[in-house]
């Protein structure tokens, strides 16, 4: 009895099989599906969620300040002390994290009071470079930046529309619209540093952390989220206390029953 050849996938040989003949079952023996499937647990998936609320986090945290600043110009000296007692600790835990040695640490220093320097100088002419626009175009514009920094956002994972620099510029820019509608030049400059230390400092120092610490996100949430909360009820208490309504003949036309 003659035996039948076995179907090779080689295409310069003639072979006992019709030219459409894909192989049979050997056709489908090097199927693979789902070769880049990466699965997560689901506290994987909530730490990575986290990272995306911590920078949520960020921008509600300015938008909070922004407006209490607004409202109480007088309480700059104490925002600006508190934001450098805040700094401090947070710089002494990412130094120890990457070993920050004196070189680097001298450069750091020289850098923030660089900084701190220039800032100060131009926070002038930055309040009122937007000064001739509207506030509700002023808003609608901060808006805009600070959600387009969410697609750009570094979350310490490899991603093509990573762009640290575009999303560190966005915030920015949204912060210096803001700060357009504040009268004063030390409110302005303690909103400008707060901008920088919540978009441009905290993400590196939060990064390393996760890098370290991949549970860090979930704590930090845990811990930010309910402060942020509080703050915003009791923001929005003291703000429904000055709520008042005005009428006059200016309104609009209502329809009604007439009693008869």
């Amino acid at each position: 009895m003659e035996r039948r050849a076995n179907w090779r996938k080689v295409l310069y040989e003639r072979q006992p099989f019709p030219d459409n003949y894909s192989g049979g079952k050997e056709f489908l023996k090097e199927l693979r599906t789902n070769v880049s499937l990466v699965k997560y647990s689901f506290l994987e998936a909530a730490c990575g969620a986290c990272r995306v609320v911590l920078h949520e986090e960020a921008i509600v945290i300015y938008a909070l300040v922004f407006n209490w600043m607004m409202d109480l110009p007088a309480a700059t000296p104490y925002v600006f002390s508190s934001l450098l007692v805040i700094i401090v600790p947070f710089y002494a835990t990412y130094a120890l994290l990457v070993h920050i040695q004196w070189p680097t640490f001298y450069d750091h220093l020289l850098t923030l009071f660089t900084l701190i320097f220039y800032g100060y100088a131009l926070t002038p002419i930055i309040r009122t470079l937007t000064d001739a626009i509207s506030t509700d175009t002023i808003y609608a514009m901060s808006a805009a930046l600070f959600t387009l920094s969410f697609i750009f956002h570094d979350y310490a994972m490899s991603a093509s529309l990573v762009s640290t620099i575009l999303s560190v510029n966005l915030s920015l820019a949204a912060s210096i619209c803001l700060v357009s509608r504040i009268k004063s030049d030390e409110t302005a400059f303690t909103l400008l540093a707060i901008s920088m230390a919540l978009f441009s400092y905290w993400p590196i120092v939060r990064n390393e952390l996760i890098n370290r610490c991949p549970l860090s996100p979930l704590l930090m949430v845990i811990v930010i989220c309910p402060l942020t909360v509080i703050a915003l009820i009791s923001y929005s208490g003291v703000l429904l206390a000055l709520l008042h309504t005005i009428h006059g003949p200016w309104d609009e036309a209502c329809l009604g029953e007439r009693s008869t």
